[in-house]
């Protein structure tokens, strides 16, 4: 009986325990989503002629990361916006036109400027290489259109190629859309661009890779200065 009773308790205890423990990284992960959409944008690409009218001919996301020129600094993929001439950066009911916009020919980059008086928030870059497998990140992006969309799992490696780059890989979800939007570590702080999918299907399968922020900073810091 005295075993039944401290085994019940003992049960009662975890549980409770555990139930505390769920909740706390459930709120934590909702805080995380939150600090990385205000500084996450959708990046909408249009090749327009010189009436202003013309088709959509991209669509990616993007964030902040600094200033130039009393400019806000958007950092995204060349893929994202190399098909058109016109860039429309969408943020809660804003939306932004600017053809200020380049691009990286070794990386798959681009910065992006646009102006605005209201007082936005930048994101923090995490630097370093010690990047671990396991873990906890999120994706924040736009897939498909739906803006400030977040999904979250672990760093699965990083990996370098023969040449010596690197690549984080995630099982975060990754869409079209996501690209160029921000792979985010459990202090809030980016890692990585969300860049490519491996894929048989299209869709995302679990082999999600980002461009790590300590292989391009040194570019975007020279482009900022």
């Amino acid at each position: 009986m005295k075993k039944y009773i401290f085994f019940t308790l003992f049960t009662l205890i975890t549980s409770v325990v555990f139930s505390q423990s769920l909740f706390e990284y459930e709120q934590a992960l909702i805080d995380l989503a939150e600090h990385g959409r205000d500084f996450t944008v959708t990046v909408e690409v249009y090749n327009l002629g010189s009436d202003g009218d013309g088709p959509q001919v991209g669509l990616g996301s993007g964030f902040i990361i600094g200033f130039k020129d009393d400019k806000y600094v958007v950092l995204s993929n060349r893929h994202v916006v190399a098909p058109g001439n016109h860039v429309d950066i969408v943020f809660g009911d804003e939306s932004i036109c600017t053809e200020e916009f380049f691009t990286h020919s070794s990386y798959d980059l681009s910065i992006i400027l646009f102006e605005y008086d209201g007082e936005l928030k930048t994101a923090d870059l995490y630097l370093e290489q010690d990047i671990l497998p396991g873990s906890i990140v999120i994706a924040i992006g736009s897939p498909a259109g739906f803006e400030s969309t977040v999904t979250h799992g672990i760093v699965s490696a990083l990996r370098f190629d023969e040449q010596g780059y690197a690549v984080i890989q995630t099982d975060a979800s990754i869409n079209p859309g996501n690209s160029g939007g921000p792979l985010i570590n459990s202090r809030g702080q980016v890692i990585g661009v969300n860049t490519f999918i491996y894929s048989e299907s299209g869709g995302s399968e679990g082999l999600n890779f980002a461009i790590p922020m300590f292989e391009i900073y040194n570019l975007i810091e020279e482009f900022i200065r």
